[in-house]
């Protein structure tokens, strides 16, 4: 299923964000010794940090609440004859997702 092969991917591509920011924002607090007029580059840093630590839980967190997602896709068809008779029919079938560690769609048991 396609959706779950993007929520895969764009888990990585936010851990990926995360580790950039905290590398950008720790060579902008350490490392950079220059200063600009009304900016400061140790606060800017500090930040940047901050908000790669952030998208790193935040992109944990996510894959966990899409491992947890997994599971069945249940359907209620409720329908009325003619003479106002009501019919419910209930079915659950397996979820189908992909991760990216499988290599097929298949239920459920790859996630």
């Amino acid at each position: 299923m396609i959706p779950a092969l993007t929520r895969v991917t764009s888990t990585f591509m936010y851990i990926g964000l995360g580790i950039f920011l905290l590398v950008v924002g720790a060579i902008l607090s350490f490392a950079v010794r220059d200063s600009i007029s009304a900016v400061d580059l140790t606060m800017i840093g500090y930040i940047c940090m901050g908000a790669g630590a952030l998208a790193i839980v935040l992109s944990f967190l996510a894959q966990a609440g899409s491992r947890r997602a997994g599971g069945y896709n249940a359907t209620r068809v409720t329908s009325t004859d003619p003479n106002g008779h009501h019919h419910r029919r209930n079915s659950r079938r397996p979820r189908l997702t992909y991760s990216a560690s499988c290599t097929r769609l298949s239920p459920a048991v790859c996630a």
